[in-house]
């Protein structure tokens, strides 16, 4: 429920309260009370107020738990960032940017590492930036399949990779509350893999996802802000209540095929890095999102250095063709 409509239900509700009771005792005292000495009448009022005062402390206690949250983060800023893939060169732009707009609190919603690029690299990075993060899909990967099993850019990526960078990666969870008002997942709070804005068509045409699938999706999440990453599609709704629902897009992967359910593609048509900033004011949360530039010439032609020609098309245009 809106803060402001909290508040003014408590206040109806105290007003209502106060006038019942003085025509409630008012009328009694009157009947039951009659011509007697103004102490008992003082004694009548006392003890009926007795009676009036706990549900009133109740009321007002509702209303300061209301006023608390509202204050709780007052003009609170995040950055969101998501789907690394290993381009540190991205990473570093995107913590700039956000450096620059004054932002001192990221989460992160995974897919940190896996691609031809610089996996140690980006992860000495997020480990010495101390962001708030849970792991995804490739993560997941990287974790739980032997090399031999894994898809090139996770092999790529954990070739790169020593002890410590999956062990950090290990103490990662899955889905993280970030201060009492973010949820954080990387697909769905049930499933590191599935779409949660997007769906495909038997051929393998990307689209926007029914209202009423989306929402399923979020049932039992209370949360005023709810985050997830994966398809790499910045993308922004309003869930019933009033929940923001929000997907910062690809810091570092701009374009990707998969084959499961179905082959298809992804392409957002620029090489830029994207991330999301969440802010809240006067008791609603909004979204921003960033586009930001970076040398992804230099990442582009690494990845073909390595063999990556889809990579390479993607880091340097956006596309896949």
């Amino acid at each position: 429920m809106p803060v402001r409509l909290r508040k003014l239900i408590g206040t109806v509700l105290l007003i209502i309260l106060v006038v019942v009771y003085a025509l409630a005792a008012v009328t009694f005292a009157s009947l039951l009370l009659g011509a007697s000495p103004w102490w008992v009448h003082l004694l009548y009022f006392f003890f009926t107020g007795l009676l009036w005062v706990l549900p009133a402390m109740l009321i007002i206690k509702w209303m300061e738990k209301t006023r608390r949250r509202s204050l709780r983060f007052p003009g609170m800023r995040i950055a969101v960032i998501s789907d690394i893939h290993g381009n540190d060169l991205a990473l570093e732009a995107v913590l700039a940017d956000i450096d620059a707009q004054g932002i001192d609190e990221i989460v992160n919603l995974g897919d940190h590492l896996s691609g031809p690029l610089n996996a140690a690299r980006t992860a000495e990075i997020l480990i010495g930036r101390r962001t708030a993060a849970i792991r995804g899909n490739h993560d997941r990967y990287l974790l739980t399949l032997s090399p031999a099993r894994m898809g090139l850019s996770d092999r790529s990526a954990h070739d790169e990779l020593d002890g410590h960078h999956l062990h950090w990666l290990a103490a990662l969870p899955a889905t993280l509350v970030y201060r009492d008002a973010l949820f954080l997942c990387h697909g769905t709070p049930a499933s590191d893999e599935t779409y949660w804005m997007e769906a495909l068509t038997g051929d393998g045409i990307v689209h926007m996802a029914r209202r009423a699938e989306i929402e399923r999706f979020a049932d039992g999440i209370e949360h005023p802000v709810i985050l997830c990453g994966h398809t790499h599609v910045q993308r922004a709704l309003r869930l019933s209540g009033g929940r923001l629902l929000v997907n910062p897009g690809s810091v570092g992967c701009p374009a990707y095929d998969d084959d499961r359910p179905v082959a298809h593609k992804v392409e957002t048509g620029s090489p830029d890095a994207r991330y999301a900033i969440v802010e809240r004011a006067s008791g609603d949360w909004n979204v921003t999102f960033r586009c930001v530039g970076y040398d992804h010439m230099a990442a582009s032609l690494l990845a073909a250095e390595r063999g990556r020609a889809e990579w390479a098309r993607a880091l340097a245009t956006g596309f896949l063709d």
